[in-house]
């Protein structure tokens, strides 16, 4: 009975963190443990999948996140990608105030700090290109 998740008694929240990768053409997002020493957390965690789906519920939100970025950074008419880190670093800050009392933000601010650590080359290229098809960085 320990090993699964119990909604309203248990929490994962604490003892998960998100990862974000890229596959099958689209970005996606992933739980897992914080530490391999919680007792049974794997198996919370794929408890909480089943029974809410969040992984794809949330992994089939991030191509919408992406574009509202990237039509805002275009907007902005960001010229190198120097300035590209400067603006998504004051839109982090501001992000994390936003989830202190809108926690439904969170998912977009760990997004955006992942494309900004991980991908900013692939996104400002994806910010500057003409063509169709966008630029994916592993």
């Amino acid at each position: 009975m320990e090993k699964i998740f119990l909604p309203y008694l248990d929490t994962v929240c604490d003892e998960v963190t998100l990862e974000f990768g890229h596959e099958s053409k689209q970005d996606i997002i992933k739980m897992k443990p914080r530490s391999a020493k919680s007792p049974y957390i794997k198996e919370k965690i794929a408890s909480v999948n089943h029974l809410f789906q969040l992984q794809k519920r949330w992994s089939g939100q991030l191509e919408r996140y992406f574009y509202t970025r990237m039509q805002d950074y275009e907007y902005r008419e960001i010229t190198n990608i120097g300035e590209l880190e400067k603006e998504m670093q004051k839109d982090l800050d501001n992000e994390k105030r936003k989830v202190k009392s809108c926690p439904e933000f969170y998912i977009d601010m760990q997004y955006l700090k992942w494309i900004k650590e991980k991908q900013l080359k692939a996104f400002y290229s994806n910010l500057k290109q003409t063509g169709i098809e966008p630029v994916i960085e592993e």
